[in-house]
C-alpha cells in the first residue's frame, strides 16, 4: 500500500487528500508537526504534501533533504499560501518535486498529486 503523508496545522489539506485517495487504496497519514512526520519511516512514504507554515523556518527544507536522501523515490509537493520565490526555490533546491500556490481547488490539487504518483 502506498502512503501519503500530509504535514499541516489545521487538517484541511489532509481531509481533501484523504477524501480522494483513501478510497483508491492509499494510506493517508495526517501529521500536525515535524515530530509526528518523523515517526513515519521514510521508506514507507510515497508522497508528501507539506505546508511549510506547519514547520518552523528552515525545518521544511531540512526535512525534505533528509527524506529524499533516505527515500529518493518519494515525491514532495510544497503547498504554499503565497508566491514567495525565495521559499519556493529553497524547497525545490532541497528536493521538493513541485509546488502549488493557494488558495487552490480540489481539482488543481488532484492534478498535481496525480502527476507525481504516476
Amino acid at each position: 500500500m502506498k502512503t501519503i503523508v500530509v504535514i499541516e496545522t489545521n487538517g484541511d489539506l489532509f481531509r481533501r487528500i484523504n477524501n480522494k485517495y483513501a478510497s483508491k487504496g492509499y494510506n493517508v497519514i495526517y501529521c500536525s508537526t515535524l515530530l509526528d512526520a518523523l515517526s513515519v519511516p521514510a521508506s514507507e512514504i510515497s508522497f508528501l504534501a507539506i505546508d511549510p507554515l506547519a514547520l518552523a523556518e528552515g525545518e521544511a527544507t531540512s526535512y525534505i533533504e533528509s527524506l529524499k536522501m533516505r527515500n529518493p523515490g518519494c515525491r514532495v509537493l510544497l503547498c504554499v499560501c503565497q508566491d514567495d520565490a525565495d521559499s519556493i526555490a529553497e524547497a525545490l533546491n532541497a528536493g521538493a518535486d513541485d509546488y502549488i500556490v493557494g488558495p487552490f481547488d480540489d481539482r488543481t490539487l488532484d492534478v498535481h498529486i496525480k502527476a507525481m504518483l504516476v
